[in-house]
């Protein structure tokens, strides 16, 4: 069943389509480039220099960023809550006038949630859904002092019970489920980052130079800190190889092991959603950092999987699930950072290199181990859910 017959408005920061820079805006947009009936779905947003309302793939976008007042404000939690008065109204508004059957709230940031239950509250007959990709109370990233759980945990309690149904992620849904969420539990629904399409050999292949080892996305000193792996790469920086990293701040990259590489190290600006592919294709090898959290998932690792060239994953953390997601991946180097181990790991790595230079996993064989975690799969129990 790939059809939905009901009339569904999803609420989505920043979504552009393909082009969205919100991880989250993206995911929404790989569930969409699969609706069959278009009509019935519609997006609410908030995207500076575009029309009130226009089409992206049929999809009809209602852009909520006309208020003079998003552009005076500087602060972020301003705009946010003008967005959200304004989202609340224009829902409002939206529902006496045209029917819809659901209002899916795409979580983040946290407002979109907020804004869902205040409609809910003026209209109990809409199914309110909430899509949690990522974590509220339990991001200890986001909260500092930890006192601020208490506070954060009693808002998305409040979301929560408003919710008709809470979908979560796979890491979400395990650790919601066993903690003091576990009373929503049949609210839950299972479902996945829709993140992962698996390419053909054509589309894959190697185009660009040999070994290329190529890192997308933010870093960050608290989040995904990438001094070890430079530290790493500065002890194999004689072997034949470039680093090319894409779109992060180049604070987090410590000055000593940028000039010690050289050349060795290209960092480049940040770069459209829509070149990423081009990028993959080019790369011999793919590189994550995981995140210090072991309930977020980065979207990426997803990306890096469908390309099936050879992944190198560097953690901090013990049950790190990047590392379990890739149990199942080929062709992989798994390290844990070790500062007392580090030419060890150096020399793993360098042989690592050696050894998969232009690689392709087997097509066959990532399908089968992969095969729920496809945008596909997630799409088909997405509608059914709806």
């Amino acid at each position: 069943m790939n059809k939905s017959s009901k009339k569904t408005l999803i609420l989505c920061y920043e979504y552009e389509g393909e082009e969205s820079r919100n991880a989250n805006a993206i995911c929404m947009y790989n569930l969409l480039s699969h609706v069959e009936d278009k009509s019935n779905f519609s997006v609410i947003t908030s995207i500076a220099g575009k029309p009130e309302k226009y089409f992206i793939d049929d999809i009809c976008i209602y852009n909520l960023n006309k208020n003079s007042q998003y552009n005076n404000s500087v602060h972020i939690k301003e705009v946010l809550n003008i967005f959200k008065d304004d989202a609340v109204d224009f829902i409002n508004d939206l529902a006496k006038h045209k029917h819809f059957d659901n209002l899916v709230c795409v979580g983040f940031p946290y407002i979109i949630l907020e804004i869902g239950k205040e409609v809910k509250l003026t209209n109990p007959k809409i199914s309110l859904i909430i899509y949690q990709l990522d974590p509220y109370a339990f991001n200890s990233l986001l909260r500092f002092p930890k006192l601020l759980f208490t506070y954060r945990w009693i808002k998305e309690r409040k979301v929560f019970e408003s919710a008709n149904k809470i979908f979560l992620t796979d890491q979400l849904y395990n650790l919601y489920s066993n903690n003091i969420y576990k009373r929503f539990k049949s609210k839950f629904v299972k479902l996945g980052i829709p993140m992962l399409s698996i390419h053909s050999d054509n589309y894959v292949k190697n185009t660009g130079s040999d070994n290329k080892i190529v890192y997308t996305g933010a870093l960050s000193k608290k989040f995904r800190d990438p001094t070890f792996m430079l530290k790493l790469f500065c002890m194999i920086k004689d072997e034949d190889w470039t680093l090319h990293i894409y779109g992060a701040d180049r604070s987090a990259l410590d000055e000593q092991y940028v000039n010690l590489l050289g050349n060795k190290l290209v960092i480049h600006d940040a770069v459209p959603r829509s070149d990423i592919p081009n990028i993959l294709k080019e790369a011999s090898f793919l590189i994550n950092i995981s995140n210090v959290t072991t309930i977020q998932l980065p979207s990426k690792i997803l990306d890096y999987i469908g390309f099936r060239k050879p992944i190198i994953n560097l953690t901090t953390v013990k049950n790190d699930i990047c590392e379990q997601l890739l149990e199942r991946y080929p062709v992989k180097l798994l390290i844990m950072e070790n500062t007392e181990n580090e030419k060890f790991l150096a020399g793993k790595l360098q042989l690592f290199i050696q050894q998969y230079n232009n690689h392709i996993c087997d097509k066959n064989i990532i399908e089968a181990n992969y095969k729920e975690f496809t945008v596909k799969r997630i799409y088909e129990k997405f509608i059914v859910e709806l």
